[in-house]
């Protein structure tokens, strides 16, 4: 797994770039990479993500949910639709926004 961050100043947001397969070796440094974003919005770029796993689906939830009790905001964009699948099966696609290229260009 590779991070790449990006912090967006005009609206308090980290972009973070998730590269490779996301397991649960890799849950420890990414649940920090996203605990150092404390007070911003996240929004993980996942174009480069080719596989994860359960454990990185429930990071994703419990991250998107904390964000929303503190009024902020989780977005997942550009994630491989047989990734979403697999998120849509343990109904929690719902817990965080999620954007394609195609709704931006809209």
């Amino acid at each position: 797994m590779e991070l790449k961050k990006i912090l967006i100043d005009n609206d308090n947001t980290t972009e973070i770039s998730l590269i490779g397969y996301l397991d649960l070796y890799n849950v420890p440094e990414l649940q920090k990479a996203l605990d150092d974003e404390d007070g911003r919005n996240i929004e993980l770029n996942c174009d480069e993500l080719r596989y994860i796993d359960s454990a990185v689906i429930k990071l994703f939830s419990d991250t998107a949910k904390k964000l929303r009790s503190e009024g902020l905001v989780f977005r997942i964009r550009n994630m491989k639709d047989y990734i979403l699948r697999i998120m849509d099966m343990v109904n929690v696609t719902g817990d965080f926004e999620l954007v394609s290229e195609e709704n931006q260009k809209e």
